[in-house]
């Protein structure tokens, strides 16, 4: 597709979204290629040499500076955080405070003064924004509902997709190595919203509320230097195989993204199927590109035939010599755990029985990796 055709597209885009798109139509919006006055004209140009945004947009004729430039790029050009500096300095010379980079395929957005992503709800804002709600922003934040609504295995696969994403962009290329940074998030996240119910005994210190609203190296260095150690310590894990590994991620502004994404989520009320589905999918859809994720992972229907041929039962002792993400003794557990709740005899002793004496923990596995 050819940038001339994105642009076409993105006017469509511009004119659903309710903003007045059409040359010589009154009140006006919207400026392909150019601005509307010589002083932004001449604002443009640097060293003599004369450029321009591809979109320029503004709130009504009778306000002089723009309130968002757009530069729109072809399908092709992957990386769109490389045509940042370029749209910023566009901005920042017309005095507008929001830029749009988009490429057909996605859409990232700006506040220009911090430079930072523009976030609704603690969400990236991944569309274009009519006039109206770009008003309400006070800041690169708007916050209209505190958390995501997660209603189907969709929806949460579109978070995963964007923490996988922001970790390839962060420079890590190798699925594996993305997937257990986004497993070491997710469930220091997750064990935080469990700490009560489950009676983990989590210090305060090592949840997540402690460090989710920490920026930079400090949020790094907090969860590597004192978080994953005292998680470790809690939960006893070796030295050879801990529960949680030191993040790898070394770019603290994708890793600051990354949490305020996992951050909008309320895992514990979200189905356990919902999470164990797109958990999968995530693995298998990025193997299909990343050819480093396929040992890892047993397509559910499988596990779950094989379990319906062995039909587990409490008391016996389960091994999985080639565990890989832990589902075949996962589901051999929810099988277990569902016969003695139907039969009542899921009481503290049996439930405590099952989950140290089945060998369904890692140090029971030998051979076993991210159980």
């Amino acid at each position: 597709m050819l940038e001339r055709e994105i642009e076409n597209l993105l006017e469509q885009i511009l004119r659903n979204c309710g903003w007045i798109v059409d040359v010589g139509v009154k009140n006006r919006q919207v400026y392909r290629q150019q601005p509307r006055s010589i002083d932004e004209i001449n604002k443009l140009k640097v060293n003599g040499i004369q450029t321009f945004p591809d979109f320029i947009l503004y709130e009504d004729e009778n306000i002089a500076v723009p309130i968002a430039v757009i530069e729109a790029k072809r399908v092709e050009y992957k990386n769109l955080e490389k045509a940042k500096e370029q749209g910023l300095n566009y901005a920042k010379a017309l005095g507008a405070r929001f830029l749009f980079l988009y490429n057909a395929n996605r859409f990232i957005a700006y506040y220009v003064p911090t430079e930072e992503v523009l976030l609704i709800d603690n969400e990236e804002v991944n569309g274009m924004l009519p006039l109206a709600q770009l008003r309400l922003f006070n800041g690169r934040k708007l916050e209209l509902n505190s958390k995501v609504d997660i209603k189907s295995k969709t929806d949460l696969i579109n978070v995963f997709k964007v923490a996988n994403d922001k970790l390839r962009e962060a420079g890590i290329n190798a699925g594996i190595a993305r997937f257990t940074e986004f497993s070491n998030l997710l469930f220091l996240k997750l064990l935080s919203e469990l700490n009560e119910e489950r009676h983990y005994n989590i210090a305060k210190p090592f949840l997540w509320d402690s460090y989710r609203n920490l920026d930079g190296e400090m949020l790094l260095e907090y969860i590597n230097g004192t978080v994953i150690p005292g998680l470790n310590n809690l939960f006893d894990s070796s030295e050879t195989q801990p529960l949680f590994s030191a993040l790898k991620i070394r770019n603290t502004i994708k890793l600051k993204e990354i949490v305020q994404k996992l951050d909008t989520l309320n895992l514990k009320q979200i189905d356990t199927d919902i999470k164990g589905d797109a958990f999968e999918y995530f693995i298998q859809k990025y193997n299909q590109t990343n050819n480093d994720l396929g040992e890892y992972f047993t397509p559910r229907h499988i596990v779950r035939f094989l379990n319906d041929i062995i039909k587990p039962t409490f008391g016996d002792k389960i091994y999985d010599p080639f565990c890989g993400t832990g589902g075949m003794l996962i589901i051999a557990f929810e099988r277990i755990y569902q016969t003695l709740e139907e039969s009542g005899l899921l009481d503290d002793t049996n439930l405590l029985a099952l989950r140290e004496k089945n060998n369904l923990g890692r140090r029971s596995f030998g051979d076993c990796q991210n159980s």
